[in-house]
């Protein structure tokens, strides 16, 4: 697409964001103002590609409306809003104008610095522009998957229509062979009735060899070679009703479904497949935007642990230090709010709320840490301490559950259908395992809480209960659904 390669361009050009080389000694003072403003000149070219890649961005955006691709519509805005709001003080294309300025003013220290944060920003853009697009084609490959099995399956039931309209005209005709004649009326001759029956029977016929063999048609308008052998025997139905062979034709009818079943069987597999993978790649997602959340909250930590350790009072720098680690773990919580979204369609009752209680986590350590108390006590590392090991365990968690809706390979799949039952059960397990271990980290918190934490932790008590028991009512109604069937 046009704009992955402006940016792929952008990324690509080293000098993009030309970084203030090394100032040689024997450089004169002009040639290294010489060479700093060559550079903010380059700079401000750089800028104003960034700003005509936004407005790329709402022309594509516009024309996906008017398209009426809704979905791909929302993903441009998206990325516009990403690139405007990519640094603290607005869109891109101004930071980056910033730098300029800083060059020119000859400060390439500070500008360097700036731009190691444009460039990563602009490296976040394109990650989110590829997850994206592979997103749809993903959703595209499902979308025709799933078209084709309905398809098909529309086939299967018009041919058992057909194959029931064969077999009860076959016992019609049989019945009226067996049962014996009535009296003839005198104006009329035993052979003046057949004819009239067998005129009935030929219109039926002939009305139900033309639909099978448009049937056979259908069937043969795609390339699968059941399907395709589905239609050469549909088509064979249609000869034998043709010529009135109720028998042959209702063999070759049934030989044409059976083959149809099968094509349409494979059909459904491809498309559980292709949302199997979906699944999967969202599950992997998750995990490493987990995973940044998880290396962003160990960064705070390990400073806690290090001032923990200090003999004596905090001075005024460690005060800071605990100040940004207050504002680093109240930014988590509003980050992740998103991750919540996320995990919402994915079956489980238990992701949400795992991601719901970290939020409120990092929001309790950053008001414990921060001003005006600046915490550093044993329930306040505690709880740091559980809210990496949380992290951990749902980040497991979103891996294993990835690879168990990784697509089986058609060797696997096509033994007995255990693994697929066993599946909730294995869910089920991880989930449990999970609520385990944060009860015991519960259960730690609340031996060393201070009173102000106790309605707090018992609220957190009596949410984790409520969770596992809709676990275990979803868990009976998954298996009553599966003993029903």
């Amino acid at each position: 697409m046009v704009f992955f390669a402006l940016l792929l361009s952008a990324l690509a050009n080293p000098m993009a964001f030309p970084l203030a080389p090394p100032v040689a000694v024997s450089a004169t003072p002009l040639q290294e103002d010489a060479e700093l403003d060559r550079l903010a000149r380059q700079q401000r070219r750089t800028a104003d590609q960034v700003r005509r890649l936004s407005g790329v961005f709402k022309r594509l955006e516009i024309r996906a409306r008017a398209e009426g691709d809704s979905k791909r519509a929302e993903h441009l805005a998206e990325a516009r809003l990403r690139l405007e709001q990519a640094q603290e003080n607005g869109h891109l294309a101004q930071a980056l104008e910033g730098i300029a300025l800083e060059l020119a003013a000859q400060r390439p220290g500070v500008a360097a610095e700036q731009q190691t944060l444009a460039l990563a920003a602009l490296r976040d853009l394109l990650d989110f522009l590829i997850r994206e697009e592979s997103r749809q084609q993903s959703e595209h490959a499902l979308e025709k998957a799933q078209a084709r099995a309905d398809a098909l399956e529309q086939l299967v039931k018009e041919q058992e229509a057909l194959l029931q309209a064969t077999q009860e005209l076959r016992e019609s005709q049989a019945n009226e062979s067996e049962s014996p004649s009535e009296s003839p009326e005198p104006s009329e001759s035993p052979e003046s009735s057949e004819p009239q029956l067998e005129s009935i029977d030929r219109d039926t016929l002939e009305a139900m060899a033309e639909a099978q063999k448009e049937l056979a048609e259908r069937m043969q308008s795609e390339s699968a070679e059941q399907q395709k052998e589905a239609g050469e025997k549909a088509e064979e139905a249609a000869e034998a009703l043709e010529q009135g062979q109720l028998d042959e034709a209702e063999q070759k009818q049934e030989e044409a479904l059976e083959k149809l079943k099968d094509a349409a069987g494979k059909a459904q597999e491809e498309a559980d497949a292709h949302q199997q993978e979906m699944e999967r790649q969202e599950l992997l997602d998750v995990a490493k935007a987990s995973a940044e959340f998880l290396a962003r909250h160990e960064v705070v930590r390990e400073q806690m642990v290090t001032l923990a350790q200090k003999a004596g009072r905090l001075n005024r720098r460690d005060r800071m230090s605990l100040r940004e680690g207050s504002e680093e773990e109240a930014a988590l919580e509003k980050d992740v709010k998103g991750l919540m979204f996320r995990v919402m369609d994915s079956g489980s009752a238990l992701f949400p709320f795992l991601i719901k209680t970290l939020r409120q986590d990092h929001k309790r350590l950053a008001q414990i840490m921060g001003p005006p108390d600046y915490e550093l006590s044993e329930s306040a590392l505690s709880l740091a301490e559980g809210i990496r090991s949380r992290w951990e365990d749902l980040i497991d968690a979103f891996l294993t559950e990835a690879e168990r809706k990784r697509p089986k390979m058609e060797s696997e799949s096509s033994g007995s259908g255990e693994d697929k039952e066993d599946a909730p059960l294995v869910q089920f397990s991880v989930e449990t395992q999970l609520l385990k271990r944060m009860q015991a980290d519960l259960v730690k918190q609340m031996e060393i809480a201070t009173p102000e934490d106790w309605e707090f932790l018992l609220e957190r008590q009596r949410d984790l209960r409520q969770t596992f028991e809709d676990m275990i009512q979803a868990a009976q109604e998954e298996q009553s659904k599966e003993d029903e069937a």
